[in-house]
Formats: structure tokens, C-alpha cells, sequence
């Protein structure tokens, strides 16, 4: 078994405190603690926290889009299967809703490095919506409607903790698609 690199075990950290904590609420001493490095090693490698927030959402976007582009099936099947996946995270006793809107609210500077990471992945959710509406030959619109369901469903979970929000997206999104 390959041991984790530098960066790794720095960005495992985040994961480990960002998304749980907020991102303002957690030091880049606690950073380097949780990954077992000095904050000097911790600086080496990423000059600022601003930096190691815009890497951390940056991996965490690189690693929903290959999961989503490498859903099989047709356009349904795959749409069927990335609301599916989301039902389990939306009752994890951790889930806090989706890391980009989170980041995005937390960051009150538009022009923070990690704003744009956030505003490229949800482009890239709404791009791969639009592929399947287009896979179905529906209207462009639809991509937007679909994209809406799925933040609603994302926010709804916060509140309520149950899958019903993923369920009941998955059921507008298969009625305005037929």
C-alpha cells in the first residue's frame, strides 16, 4: 500500500474539518494537527488557507465529476442513479448540504480563489443535466429545472435529514422528462 502524500494528508484534513466545521470556524493549526504536520509543512505546501480552501473544494469537485461522468446507462438511468447516490449522504449524521453552495455563503468575497472552483463545478452539474435533456430531446430548460430540483433537494435534506427531499426531486425531475 502507497503512503499518502504531503498534499494528501493535508486535503484529507479538510475534508475531515471543512465540510463538518465551516471553513471559517477551522485554524490552519487544526489543519496541520488533524493531518499530523507542522504548520510550517502545512504552509510549504499551500501559502495560504485561502489556497488550501480553493484545493480542497477544487478535489472534492474533480472527485464528483469523475463519479458522475462514469455513471452508466442511458439518460434516465443515469439520472436515476445520481439522485440515488445522494440519498445515503443526506442522512450521514455529518451532512451539512452541498460544500460549494456552503463555501460560496461563507466566503463573502465573490473574487475568493475557491468562488470560482465552486461556480466551475456547478457549471459542470448544469453542462451534464443539459446532456441528458438533450440525450431526451428536451428543451434546454429542462437542464435549469433539473439543476434546481437537485439544489432543492441538497438544501431540503439539510433540514429535514431524510432521503424524502432526494425521492420527491427524482419524482418532479422523471415527470417534467417524460
Amino acid at each position: 500500500m502507497q503512503a499518502l502524500s504531503t498534499t494528501d494528508k493535508i486535503l484529507n484534513a479538510c475534508d475531515a474539518l471543512f465540510y463538518v466545521k465551516g471553513l471559517q470556524a477551522v485554524s490552519v493549526d487544526q489543519v496541520a494537527e488533524a493531518a499530523g504536520l507542522t504548520k510550517r509543512t502545512l504552509y510549504y505546501h499551500f501559502k495560504s488557507k485561502d489556497l488550501l480552501i480553493e484545493a480542497w473544494l477544487r478535489r472534492r469537485a474533480e472527485a464528483a465529476r469523475t463519479e458522475t461522468l462514469a455513471i452508466p446507462g442511458s439518460a434516465m438511468e443515469r439520472l436515476r442513479t445520481a439522485f440515488a447516490r445522494l440519498e445515503p449522504q443526506v442522512v450521514h449524521p455529518a451532512f451539512r448540504g452541498c460544500p460549494f453552495v456552503n463555501a460560496l455563503a461563507e466566503l463573502a468575497d465573490p473574487n475568493h480563489p475557491a468562488a470560482a472552483v465552486a461556480k466551475v463545478y456547478k457549471a459542470d452539474r448544469l453542462a451534464w443535466f443539459a446532456a441528458i435533456t438533450e440525450e431526451l430531446g428536451k428543451p434546454e430548460t429542462h437542464a435549469e429545472i433539473l439543476m434546481t430540483l437537485w439544489e432543492g433537494a441538497l438544501a431540503r435534506a439539510v433540514i429535514t435529514r431524510s432521503p424524502e427531499s432526494v425521492k420527491a426531486a427524482l419524482t418532479a425531475a422523471e415527470l417534467i422528462l417524460a
